[in-house]
């Protein structure tokens, strides 16, 4: 069809996202997700030292994830939420333990992604670790987009994370842990890998705190901004 128009439909409610790019010619629809999935301790700390563990990964819900340029909504349940910018994988072909040269051939393309970290706390004033992870699956918490790049070479990249336009946080893809096609082959040996399928590579740290009437946007050269505003659900 050539260059498909920029519709970009939210891939929640059984809807198909349609997507709108020159550099994505000859790829129509990304299938609804069957689930997302997040990576940790897959960039160096900020100061540039190692994780005293090795990269690992979450599952998180379908429903986290979305394509449309709706605000982030905060749900009232939600106490603080923090956010980060990351590169994100977008599965093409079902992934079943692969080697890393094989999952270059499962991945459609890539795209930036807003990782939404929600933040509650126990009476002590301890960060409840159960909740807040349970957080990360709430709905429409992960933007993704604006276009997912097939031909990008994902290792030469840097990630602007802004809010309000000020710069906040800056990373790069060149110093991921686990590159996109070890991240692919790492979580196929347990887990199916299905079209449309994203995968969040992993930030340095979350940005808090996000408040009602921010603008975040995710910039990653190659691929280009993410940006969404932010409401306080009523």
């Amino acid at each position: 069809m050539g260059m498909v128009r920029a519709v970009a439909r939210g891939l929640v409610g059984g809807a198909i996202a349609v997507l709108g790019l020159a550099s994505c010619a000859g790829f129509e629809d990304v299938p609804m997700p069957t689930k997302a999935i997040g990576m940790a301790y897959n960039l160096p700390k900020p100061d540039g030292s190692g994780h005293d563990q090795p990269p690992g990964f979450f599952v998180r819900s379908a429903t986290s994830v979305r394509w449309s340029d709706e605000p982030i909504v905060i749900p009232k349940a939600i106490e603080r939420i923090d956010y980060e910018g990351e590169l994100v994988v977008v599965i093409g072909k079902r992934a079943r333990r692969v080697t890393p040269e094989e999952a270059r051939e499962h991945i459609l393309g890539y795209t930036c992604g807003m990782d939404g970290t929600p933040q509650f706390f126990a009476a002590d004033g301890e960060r409840d670790v159960l909740r807040s992870t349970a957080g990360k699956s709430a709905d429409g918490i992960a933007p993704v987009g604006p276009r997912v790049v097939r031909d990008l070479a994902p290792e030469g990249h840097p990630i602007i994370l802004r809010v309000n336009g000020e710069i906040v946080e800056r990373a790069h893809t060149k110093d991921l842990v686990w590159d996109p096609a070890r991240i692919v082959s790492e979580i196929s040996q347990t887990i199916t890998l299905e079209p449309g399928d994203v995968i969040f590579c992993g930030a340095r740290q979350a940005i808090p705190k996000l408040e009602d009437g921010d603008t975040v946007e995710v910039e990653i050269e190659g691929i280009g901004r993410l940006i969404r505003s932010v409401v306080a659900e009523k």
